[in-house]
């Protein structure tokens, strides 16, 4: 065995010639007298040891070198990515029309959800473009809706609503509080989100809160709203309930539960009934005499139950002399009997668009008789009549479409009723047709 090798391995040579069947042979074969001298075996050990250890650091510089190729590889491949990024179509879009796309997005920022389904938030992490135009954009983050019952109970505060709060600036905010599932006090944590909320008062522009929560908010009354416009609040009771606004010109939408109108007219407090446009409440008795003489400008009324509460009937006709668009949401229990209610009792000589919505499966028959007699007794030019998720039959609704030669906008909505309860028929459709306006 020659002590030196001219075998090219790799980068190096190797000193050992390692021929595994001759010193196998010499393994069977040498022994007593024939064994080799000791100085002779240690020096092929020690050429063996320096190629041993020239191996192990030839491994480790071909290791490193996979390494940095692998880096290399790597680097090449976010290098592609970006050059593919430059070519995309979405940075072609003009900022203006990103801010419509995100302004649709965020459209109302869940802050309770778990899915942490924060739209402005999740915009502003997707790239420094992205970030800057919702930075330099508060309205992405002044609509705000928050599940009270999810809100998190183990942060002394709620980091989250800061944020947004800080980031929309003055910009005027959207607020929806809804989930409260008891009817007792608030908790600490929730009495001190209501406190920061109320500490923006003069930037609400829309509310939508529970009692209990409208109650913590105002706790401090009375609070200045400057640019309020809709006010939604389940509230049931006196008159004064409402009278926790100090400054509001230019709130012209109420939601409301059932509030007690009986000396509407004396009663002088901060809410500006004169100013309502639109009004959704869950009552109807005489009470609402006194609505429709005193908001003068109330164009929009919805009425909805929001309990099984009946709506009552008034001898002597209300008349709202300005309401333009009469609404129904009511439940199956009274649908038809709370609708037939309503009718009977109020003359709306300005309405231009009916619309009636309710589940299927009432028992009591449709108001055709109080429907008619309205509809006469209002006079008005009907343009707009839509009917969602109610049973009637076909007849009623062609009776019911004969006295308006006006209507443009017909919708019937079937999608929840039966087939055999559906006012969808043939016979309907035969008897449909359209008067062409002539020129003035």
């Amino acid at each position: 065995m020659t002590s030196e090798s001219k075998s090219h391995k790799g980068g190096f040579q190797l000193r050992t010639n390692v021929d595994l069947m001759e010193i196998r042979s010499r393994l069977r074969s040498e022994y007593g007298c024939a064994v080799q001298s000791e100085e002779e075996i240690s020096g092929i050990l020690a050429n063996v040891d320096r190629d041993l250890d020239d191996c192990k650091a030839e491994t480790s510089r071909l290791q490193a070198r996979i390494v940095s190729l692998r880096n290399q590889c790597q680097r090449l491949e976010n290098y592609k990515a970006c050059l593919k990024s430059l070519r995309s179509p979405i940075r072609r879009l003009p900022n203006e029309t990103l801010l419509l796309i995100f302004d649709f997005a965020c459209d109302m920022n869940e802050l309770s959800s778990k899915s942490a389904d924060y739209a402005a938030l999740m915009i502003s992490g997707v790239c420094s473009r992205w970030r800057d135009l919702a930075k330099f954009h508060p309205d992405l983050w002044s609509c705000i809706h928050i599940h009270i019952d999810k809100a998190p109970l183990h942060l002394p505060s709620f980091p989250i609503l800061n944020l947004y709060l800080s980031s929309s600036q003055r910009s005027p905010l959207t607020i929806k509080i809804a989930g409260l599932g008891f009817d007792g006090p608030l908790n600490p944590h929730h009495l001190a989100m209501c406190a920061t909320l109320a500490r923006c008062s003069t930037r609400w522009k829309k509310l939508r809160v529970d009692p209990t929560v409208w109650e913590a908010l105002t706790m401090d009354h009375p609070l200045p709203c400057p640019v309020l416009e809709e006010v939604a609040v389940p509230i049931f009771g006196p008159l004064s309930s409402l009278d926790r606004f100090q400054d509001v010109p230019k709130l012209c939408k109420l939601a409301i539960g059932m509030v007690t109108f009986v000396g509407l007219q004396e009663h002088e407090g901060n809410f500006p009934w004169k100013r309502l446009v639109t009004l959704k409440i869950a009552q109807f008795d005489k009470g609402m005499r006194n609505v429709f003489q005193v908001c003068s400008n109330l164009r929009d009324v919805h009425f909805h139950l929001l309990t099984q509460i009946r709506f009552e009937h008034c001898a002597l006709p209300i008349t709202a002399p300005v309401v333009e668009r009469l609404s129904f949401s009511l439940p199956w229990t009274y649908q038809h009997e709370s609708l037939a209610n309503i009718l009977s009792s109020i003359i709306c000589p300005s309405l231009t668009s009916l619309l009636v919505e309710g589940p299927c499966g009432c028992t009591n028959p449709w108001p055709e008789d109080e429907l008619n007699k309205f509809v006469t007794r209002s006079s008005f030019r009907l343009t707009t009549l839509s009917i969602k998720y109610t049973s009637f039959s076909d007849s009623d609704l062609i009776d019911l479409l004969h006295p308006l030669p006006a209507l443009l906008h017909l919708t019937i909505d079937d999608s929840r009723v039966p087939l055999n309860e559906s006012p969808i028929t043939t016979h309907l459709l035969q008897s449909l047709h359209a008067f062409v306006a002539r020129p003035p």
